[in-house]
């Protein structure tokens, strides 16, 4: 996928998370730093593998990831300081701050490949 790909896939996944999270009651919005980091990482994906994924189609892993980023903010968001206010806004620190547990579950690609 190309950057403006992924960018605006990630723009609408983000959406997507603040609309449900309207439903809750909660008004969530992120930061185009935190927006811009999501997309760097998933970017990432395929212009920086790890040597161990010799196997893994980058662009697949990719649009998986894109698939479950919602489910990945909802992780990450039972992490973030401040998760009880109504009103939040993300931005690249709490990104980065709240990934590795949610890679942890959510990373398409195993530690141990």
């Amino acid at each position: 996928m190309n950057r403006e790909e992924i960018q605006r896939a990630v723009s609408e996944e983000a959406e997507k998370f603040s609309r449900f999270a309207r439903h809750q009651d909660r008004r969530i919005q992120f930061t185009s730093g935190a927006l811009a980091a999501l997309g760097q990482m998933i970017e990432n994906i395929q212009a920086d593998p790890s040597i161990h994924w010799k196997r893994i189609d980058g662009d697949d892993v990719q649009r998986q990831v894109i698939f479950l980023l919602p489910n990945i903010l909802t992780d990450m968001f039972s992490r973030w300081p401040g998760r009880s206010d109504r009103e939040l806004l993300i931005s690249s620190w709490e990104i980065w701050h709240n990934l590795s547990p949610a890679l942890d579950k959510w990373c398409p690609v195993p530690k141990d490949i």
